[in-house]
């Protein structure tokens, strides 16, 4: 059969994984054409995902035939994700593990927007709701929250993670308030939104200039795009626009110190630190946690308050049972 004759589905790439072996081939629809982006047992890479948001693609088509068995390795997918967390978090959690996987979902259809979705933002911040719900009624959410993290560097994993970080680190510093602790996670979710419409060929080139400068101004061109839309809270805008600025103010864009910068923002900031560590010791097993509390921990007042960072830093060790080991012999 040629592709002329061949009849697409669509299929929403919020439900494709990164970096796992596809089960058919995939299309883009290009100047009124069905191309061929990807064949049967190759992967998306989070380089293309970055793409597609720069690009505002929602969808990729495939091959109607094929339809059926891609929509239930699609479902493989998503329940493997699922069932990962719950190995860690427990069975009689999975309601959790399931909503941050919709959590995931929603933010890429957010971030994916070409200008952004009062509609897409309503529907993100009222699952935030139902889970910062959820989590306030758990014995143990702290540990939960940091069971909750993926090793995935694609922006809506990443954000997912800050989010979940974000709000262990709060809970530690007695921030417990249900309303700023949805703005902290919706602050989280949303704080890469300027860097998701940054073209994929600048982002591929960290040593030019260009890549440096939208860098610098990812927060701002963020903050401002989020101000778009009719429902996102100040205080979420703030925390977007201000998650690269250092306690000593030699942060970014506008090198604030620490008594200027948004509390909550403090916090998000030292979340996003946290996963990024983190992502470089994927492969060293539980001991990556050792050894980013040990990197939050020495900062000693440059990026973060000195006070906080170890308060931070032990509350990691305590819920990895690595309480008795001191910080300064890690």
């Amino acid at each position: 059969m040629t592709k002329e004759n061949i009849k697409f589905a669509p299929v929403p790439i919020s439900k494709i994984s990164c970096g796992i072996v596809l089960p058919a081939d995939i299309y883009l629809f290009i100047s009124g054409k069905y191309i061929k982006f990807k064949e049967r047992g190759d992967q998306i890479s989070v380089e293309k995902y970055h793409f597609f948001l720069a690009k505002n693609l929602k969808q990729v088509y495939i091959a109607f035939s094929e339809l059926t068995l891609f929509m239930e390795w699609v479902k493989r997918i998503r329940l493997m994700s699922i069932d990962e967390s719950v190995a860690e978090i427990g069975e009689k959690h999975r309601y959790i593990a399931e909503q941050r996987e919709d959590i995931k979902e929603k933010l890429y259809e957010t971030l994916a927007d070409k200008e952004i979705s009062s509609e897409s933002v309503a529907q993100l911040r009222s699952s935030v709701g139902a889970f910062i719900s959820d989590i306030q009624q758990l014995e143990a959410p702290k540990q939960i929250l940091l069971a909750l993290i993926k090793h995935n560097s694609s922006i809506a994993e990443h954000s997912a993670n800050v989010a979940n970080i974000a709000i262990f680190m709060a809970l530690v510093l007695g921030v417990g308030r249900k309303s700023q602790l949805e703005h902290i996670y919706t602050g989280s979710l949303l704080h890469d939104y300027g860097k998701a419409k940054i073209p994929e060929n600048i982002l591929a080139n960290q040593n030019d200039a260009k890549y440096l400068r939208e860098m610098q101004q990812h927060p701002v061109k963020g903050a401002e795009m989020l101000k778009k839309a009719e429902n996102i809270p100040a205080q979420v805008i703030r925390i977007v626009k201000e998650h690269h600025e250092q306690f000593n103010g030699q942060g970014y864009p506008d090198g604030l110190n620490g008594k200027q910068v948004y509390e909550l923002s403090k916090i998000v900031a030292m979340a996003n630190v946290y996963d990024e560590e983190l992502q470089k010791y994927k492969n060293s097993g539980s001991n990556a946690y050792v050894k980013v509390a040990k990197f939050i921990s020495l900062d000693h007042g440059k990026r973060f308050s000195s006070a906080q960072a170890k308060a931070v830093a032990e509350a990691i060790l305590f819920y990895y049972d690595a309480k008795e080991l001191p910080l300064s012999n890690i």
